[in-house]
């Protein structure tokens, strides 16, 4: 499986696509991330189709903080970025992430979300939960899944993403790193350029 786009299939496609259980005691943070999964279960749940994707993509788009994922994926190598390589990095990002989704996430629609509420206050907020498969005859354990929301302009959006401990921006961050030392900044635009199909 290509290194990049597996990158996402696991955080992404555990954490965005479950069948909603009932929720433990919900706070404003959790309210969000359930409405948003409700949504995203039901247009997933439709035909493929151009409008699906589409919508799709402007679901995620809406969800996720992709500028804040892009600097801390990139952690110092963000640093004296112009504001035209940022653009053009987190543009990258959100295909990988919007392509890897649409791949994979079907896959997945058999599981079940149990609801563990949410931790922190003011405009940060940890949420957990839990997944199992609902396939008969599965002996899948449950997966830890936790979402790490803050406030962007008012409304909740999500900056990371846990998997079973495994951080999608630190993922990111250990594969984006060892590229750009290897290969340079450009080393990587052109790898994420090939991974999102432009090239």
């Amino acid at each position: 499986m290509n290194r990049i786009l597996k990158l996402v299939l696991v955080p992404m496609a555990f954490a965005l696509a479950l069948s909603a259980a009932s929720p433990a005691s919900a706070g404003e943070a959790q309210d969000y991330m359930q409405a948003r999964q409700t949504e995203l279960n039901a247009v997933l749940r439709t035909p493929a189709s151009p409008a699906r994707t589409q919508k799709v993509a402007a679901m995620l788009d809406a969800m996720f903080d992709y500028d804040k994922l892009a600097r801390d994926s990139l952690g110092r190598h963000a640093e004296g970025r112009s504001e035209d390589e940022m653009k053009e990095f987190t543009g990258l990002l959100k295909q990988l992430v919007r392509k890897a989704y649409q791949k994979n996430i079907e896959k997945t629609l058999n599981y079940q979300v149990s609801w563990l509420g949410e931790e922190g206050g003011g405009d940060a907020a940890v949420i957990k939960t839990t997944a199992k498969s609902t396939k008969p005859g599965s002996n899948q354990e449950e997966i830890s899944i936790v979402y790490k929301l803050h406030k962007k302009d008012g409304k909740w959006a999500v900056g990371d993403v846990v998997t079973e401990q495994s951080s999608l921006v630190n993922t990111y961050r250990n594969q984006f790193n060892r590229t750009i030392n290897k290969d340079g900044w450009n080393g990587l635009i052109t790898k994420l350029k090939n991974k999102a199909g432009q090239r």
